[in-house]
């Protein structure tokens, strides 16, 4: 998929698709503190004794290895929006730079990126629009090579009851939203993300029975929006 494979005439975001597309994407809320929900190992330096900035570090690194380990991923997704209204799915990734999301009816969104582009198609509206992989953490998990660094800063790691939490903000943005990604431990596998919005709305992306590092056939990422009369006229 390319940019250029789509009218200039679909190009406007319809505002349901943009709601649907920040809720997924924007591909458990970020801890406040260790009482709450256990140990908190991102405090900064200044208030963590070395054997803590040890395990933080071997804690992130184990996370870098695993999620670069990944190759593809198929998973059904339960969905729950701040409203706490909920969309289930389909989710296919393939490293590096495919992902595609389906959702099932009533929900007429489908989501695909490829090429450093994003793009969302509201069926019902034959409408399409795009923003850039490089604007937002949308494309974190597709990266060729994953980093918990560089332009993404942790903003939270935590480990609590056999999952891990570890939160990361645009390091050049970091007031406009925030991805936590959650792990279940032995072996550490992961079992859903949240997406934080500027305004602090939280949305929930579970997955459910998910393959990771199967085949994926790299038709099944391939779309191209269906003609409409007003594209000819």
């Amino acid at each position: 998929m390319t940019r250029q494979h789509f009218p200039a005439a679909r190009r406007r975001a319809p505002a349901r698709a943009a709601c649907v597309l920040a809720a997924a994407i924007a591909l458990a809320a970020p801890v406040a503190s260790g009482a709450a929900s256990g140990r908190v190992l991102a405090q900064g330096p200044a208030q963590e004794p070395a054997q803590e900035m040890e395990t933080r570090a071997g804690t992130m690194a184990r996370i870098e290895r695993y999620l670069n380990s990944i190759t593809t991923l198929r998973s059904r997704f339960l969905q729950i929006s701040p409203a706490g209204d909920i969309a289930r799915g389909t989710v296919l990734i393939s490293r590096p730079g495919k992902m595609r999301i389906d959702y099932d009816p009533p929900v007429p969104v489908l989501i695909v990126t490829e090429g450093g582009w994003l793009m969302f198609y509201d069926k019902e509206l034959e409408a399409s629009s795009y923003t850039s992989l490089d604007d937002s953490l949308a494309g974190f998990l597709v990266r060729p090579r994953i980093q918990l660094g560089g332009d993404v800063k942790v903003r939270d790691l935590d480990r609590a009851k056999s999952v891990v939490r570890v939160t990361i903000v645009r390091r050049d943005a970091p007031e406009s939203g925030a991805l936590t990604l959650v792990f279940s431990e032995n072996p550490l596998s992961l079992r859903q993300w949240t997406i934080i919005d500027g305004r602090g709305g939280e949305t929930r992306v579970a997955l459910e029975n998910p393959l990771f590092n199967g085949k994926i056939d790299a038709k099944e990422f391939d779309f191209t929006p269906p003609e409409r009369e007003d594209d000819h006229e």
